[in-house]
Formats: C-alpha cells, sequence, structure tokens
C-alpha cells in the first residue's frame, strides 16, 4: 500500500512589489539597519488570505507526505519598475523567502519542494530565482528543494507536469475556458504521437486567475489528463491591468490528493475580490 500524498500548488507572488505577498516578518538590510517592511492594504488583504488558506492546508495534509510546487514569478523582478518596494534586488529575493517560510513551518510532513523559474521579465536569467532557491536550502537542509524550468514528476506513478507559462483563459466570458482546453488536449496529444503517456495533471500560472479543465482522450487506454490554471498571491499593477482585463481577482492555493497511487482528486482554496471602486450616489 502506497498511502496517500499531498501536492500543495500555488504561484505568481511577485515579491518585492508594492501589490505582492510580503511576510511582515521579512528582514530587509539585515547587517546595517535591519528593519521589516510596511504593508499595504492588499498586502495586508494577500497575507491574511494566505494564512486561512495554510490553516486548510495543515488540516487536509494531516501527518500525510506533502509535495510543494511553486509555479513561477516567485519575485517580480526590476524591468516594470513602477511600484516597486525597493530597486534592491536583493530585497526581493529576502521577501520572497520569507514568504515560503510558512510553508516549511506549517505543513507537518513536508518532503519536497520544487520552485519552478517564471517568465523573463521577472527573472530574466533565473539568478533570482536560484539565489533564493540556495537561501531555501540552507535555512531548510532536510527538504529536497530544487529548481525547475519545466519539470515532469512522477509521483508514485501519477505524472504531473509543471511550468510557469500557461495559455490564457479566454477574452470573453462566453469563450471561457476555450483555449485551456484546446491547450491541454494538444498537449495529450503531443505525448501520444511521440509514444508517451500524457501526465495526468498539467499545472500552469501566469494568467493570475483560476481555471480548470479536464479532457478525455478515447482509445486503448482511454487516457484523462486535467490542466490547472492556477491563481496568483498578488494584486494587480498599473501595467497588470492595461493587460488583463478582468475586473476581479483570484487568489489561492491548489491542493491534490494521490492515493495508493491514483489521482483521486483536488480541492482548491481561494476567494475573488471585486477591483472596481465602488460607489454609491443618491
Amino acid at each position: 500500500m502506497k498511502g496517500r500524498k499531498v501536492v500543495v500548488a500555488l504561484a505568481d507572488m511577485h515579491s518585492g512589489h508594492k501589490l505582492g505577498l510580503c511576510s511582515p516578518e521579512t528582514i530587509l538590510d539585515p547587517d546595517l539597519d535591519p528593519h521589516s517592511p510596511t504593508l499595504g492594504k492588499t498586502q495586508r488583504y494577500l497575507w491574511d488570505c494566505l494564512m486561512e488558506d495554510l490553516c486548510e492546508i495543515r488540516k487536509y495534509a494531516g501527518k500525510d507526505p506533502t509535495y510543494l510546487f511553486y509555479d513561477g514569478d516567485w519575485h517580480h523582478g526590476l524591468k516594470h519598475f513602477e511600484q516597486l518596494m525597493s530597486n534592491n534586488p536583493d530585497d526581493q529575493i529576502r521577501i520572497g523567502v520569507a514568504n515560503m517560510a510558512p510553508f516549511f513551518h506549517w505543513i507537518r510532513n513536508l518532503v519536497a519542494v520544487r520552485m519552478v523559474q517564471g517568465t523573463p521579465v521577472h527573472d530574466p536569467v533565473g539568478s533570482m530565482t536560484s539565489t533564493g532557491v540556495s537561501m531555501l536550502k540552507e535555512l531548510y537542509p532536510k527538504i529536497d528543494i530544487k529548481m525547475s524550468l519545466h519539470g515532469l514528476m512522477t509521483l508514485d506513478g501519477v505524472g504531473i507536469d509543471f511550468t510557469h507559462f500557461g495559455p490564457s483563459v479566454g477574452g470573453r466570458r462566453w469563450l471561457d475556458g476555450n483555449i485551456v482546453r484546446y491547450n491541454l488536449r494538444s498537449m495529450m496529444l503531443d505525448d501520444i504521437v511521440y509514444g508517451d503517456i500524457p501526465p495526468r495533471v498539467y499545472l500552469r500560472a501566469h494568467r493570475h486567475v483560476y481555471r480548470h479543465e479536464q479532457i478525455e482522450i478515447y482509445g486503448s487506454p482511454d487516457l484523462i489528463s486535467d490542466l490547472f490554471v492556477l491563481p496568483s498571491y498578488c494584486g494587480l499593477s498599473l501595467y497588470a491591468q492595461n493587460v488583463i482585463t478582468s475586473t476581479r481577482l483570484d487568489t489561492g492555493i491548489l491542493v491534490l490528493e494521490i492515493i495508493d497511487g491514483e489521482y483521486r482528486g483536488y480541492k482548491i482554496f481561494k476567494r475573488t475580490l471585486d477591483l472596481r471602486e465602488r460607489e454609491v450616489i443618491s
């Protein structure tokens, strides 16, 4: 009996941005002037959301072996410099490491962590992710921590394909999910034509919204895969507001359950915030 294993997946903290996730316990400039950053309204909201999600995940995972996938854009980078908390890249790395600390402290049986490099805009050559991973390894030497650009893990026989850049969720509500489904079917067929069994689960991010689609391809054998586009853990920057047309912000964490070598399902801990500035005039 292989027992139960839990997979936790999240993405897009954009550490270092004024609307990105930021632990109130972050210590900046530890050598000369140690201090914690002042959190803005959005950052306080995001941190409260994370604490709520981690409480639920701790209960859900129990003492079972747990695997954490962080699916990219850990830091915000310097290209879009407006609204940065600091122009020092070291500060972003420290914030990112502090943001990950609760996962190591709260999850009872954390076995492995995979940190995915994000888009070149936010980490051009992966150096910030690499440095952050090195710091995590020093802090938590008993945990299997690795950096990846595009990984394929087989966990108790269950394939999990993970990388950062995910498909668009659609530009119109009535088209919602179409591109995600087409993308999933294409990835499955790509493996099939090369003689491989498609992974059972695909994890993607980048779009800052949550979507889930499942495709079944009939044959011998019938094949089923699920694609999850992960929500973010940051607000919408001035740049993002001009790119992302949604007026609502999804934040949250995905949890997968594997029992005796079979994928048994998922839970999504998320909430949606309307970003419009409402007013009533009478």
